[in-house]
């Protein structure tokens, strides 16, 4: 529950309803719900017990924890049967023994959400490759400008190298500039 909206325990679900019957002069008796409030300290929240033969409201039981501007209430959901148990504690471990281990172990965790990264300005891009030495354009493109290009190792550079006159050889890298 937003704390904005309900301000205060009893105007959240759980808390249990006001029983009609009772009079004026209970009535400034009841508007006190201190009494009907356990802290435990194994319990991270609040306990909330009702019982059934109390005279302001209808039994209830359920834990309660308020943090910053929410309120988290844990609470089993009750059966009319259920409801009109004399003693809602032991019928609730009876039935559902789960609830009080959920209630026990019931933590708010802070979460941590990443700073978003600040927007990098885009890399410049890398030099092309170098335009080839001796080629001839034919529709636009750069071709081996050689007519009878017989492809060999090269003897003047040890290991491969990039492509300079379109006509690849073994030992070279094509040219990007090339179409071959």
């Amino acid at each position: 529950y937003n704390t904005g909206n309900a301000k205060e325990l009893r105007d959240t679900e759980e808390f249990p309803k006001r029983k009609s019957d009772s009079d004026s002069k209970e009535e400034s008796l009841c508007e006190d719900i201190q009494d009907y409030l356990t802290k435990s300290p194994d319990y991270p929240a609040e306990e909330i017990y009702i019982p059934s033969g109390d005279h302001c409201y209808e039994a209830g039981l359920f834990y309660s924890l308020q943090r910053g501007n929410y309120r988290y209430n844990i609470s089993p959901i009750y059966t009319e049967e259920y409801a009109a148990s004399n003693n809602l504690k032991k019928q609730t471990a009876e039935i559902f023994g789960e609830f009080f281990t959920v209630a026990l172990n019931f933590r708010l965790i802070d979460i941590s959400r990443p700073k978003p990264k600040p927007k990098l300005k885009p890399k410049p891009k890398t030099p092309s490759a170098p335009m080839p030495v001796s080629a001839k354009k034919s529709n636009g493109k750069l071709i081996c400008a050689k007519k009878n290009d017989k492809p060999r190792k090269s003897k003047q550079n040890k290991g491969k190298h990039m492509d300079m006159e379109c006509c690849l050889d073994p030992d070279e890298y094509p040219n990007p500039h090339c179409t071959y």
